[in-house]
């Protein structure tokens, strides 16, 4: 299983590619792929905090594992959002987030961050992601 500095290192890569993407996020269809780099951005950072012996394997089994943390509201929204943008509804209709909801997912990537104790070490990366 992949250590902490190696999981923060593909934060940093989901928080790089979503300063990319953010940058040429004139369309709706760029404004999903934002949402999904923050939140895998977010898992990075989680799991970079979760004790490596007992590694989550799937969404469901981190979702259990942090359901009681101090940020699961932020996280447990990012992952609502991340879901909806990579898949189609009911009615087989893509869902696009708004602005709106990239800013809030941004915003709680921050908070996630900061609530891990991990904004020092990714201040620098964070400082960088532009706010819809």
């Amino acid at each position: 299983m992949a250590g902490r500095d190696k999981h923060l290192q593909k934060a940093r890569r989901n928080i790089e590619f979503l300063c990319e993407i953010l940058g040429v996020a004139q369309s709706k269809r760029k404004l999903d792929w934002c949402a999904i780099a923050a939140f895998y951005a977010a898992v990075h950072i989680v799991d970079a905090c979760l004790d490596p012996e007992h590694h989550p394997t799937s969404h469901g089994d981190r979702n259990k594992l942090i359901g009681r943390e101090d940020f699961w509201i932020e996280y447990s929204s990012m992952y609502s959002l991340s879901k909806k943008s990579r898949y189609l509804d009911d009615d087989a209709v893509l869902l696009y987030p708004s602005v709106e909801s990239v800013a809030e997912a941004i915003h709680d990537l921050r908070e996630i961050t900061r609530k891990t104790r991990l904004a020092t070490e990714l201040s620098g990366d964070l400082s960088q992601v532009p706010v819809p």
